[in-house]
C-alpha cells in the first residue's frame, strides 16, 4: 500500500516540467539530504535535455512508487545495492540518504553494500573464469614446447 509520503513523492517527480523541476523534485526522496553533487551530475541533461531525465529518471521511479509493490525502504536498498554494484558514486551517496530517510539503518545499508561488493567480486571471477583457464592451458602448451 502506498503511504501518503510516497504519494507525494510520485506527484513531484511527475509534476516536475522542466528539468531544474525534475532535478529539484528529487529532493522529497531523502527528505533534508544533501543532493547538490547528484543535481550537479544530471544538470546538463535539465539544461540540455530534460527528456531524458523524463524517460530514466522521472517516470520510472514513479512508477515503481505507486505501484507499491516493494516498501520505501526496501526500494531504497535495493538501489543502494545496485548503483555500488555499477560503481556509481553519486548514486550510491543519493540513495543511502534516501534509505535513511525511509528508516534504514546503518547496518542495513552495510550489509547491502557488502552483499553488492561479495556479488559483483564473485560475476567478476565467474566472467574471467573460462579466460583464465584458457590462459593458463595455453602457457602450459608453452611450457611443453620450450
Amino acid at each position: 500500500m502506498t503511504s501518503e509520503r510516497e504519494i507525494k513523492q510520485a506527484e513531484a517527480l511527475r509534476n516536475a516540467k522542466t528539468g531544474q523541476d525534475m532535478l529539484d523534485s528529487w529532493q522529497t526522496l531523502v527528505g533534508d539530504g544533501n543532493i547538490d553533487d547528484i543535481k550537479k551530475v544530471f544538470q546538463v541533461y535539465a539544461d540540455n535535455m530534460p527528456e531524458l531525465l523524463s524517460y530514466y529518471t522521472q517516470q520510472p521511479l514513479a512508477d515503481s512508487i505507486e505501484r507499491g509493490t516493494l516498501d520505501p525502504k526496501t526500494r531504497e536498498l535495493v538501489l543502494v545495492g545496485m548503483l555500488a554494484a555499477m560503481q556509481c558514486g553519486p548514486g550510491v551517496v543519493f540513495h543511502i540518504q534516501g534509505a535513511i530517510h525511509e528508516g534504514a539503518t546503518q547496518e542495513e545499508i552495510m550489509e547491502v553494500i557488502f552483499l553488492s561488493s561479495y556479488q559483483h567480486g564473485k560475476v567478476q571471477a565467474a566472467t574471467l573464469g573460462m579466460s583464465v583457464e584458457e590462459g593458463l592451458k595455453r602457457a602450459a602448451d608453452m611450457k611443453d614446447k620450450v
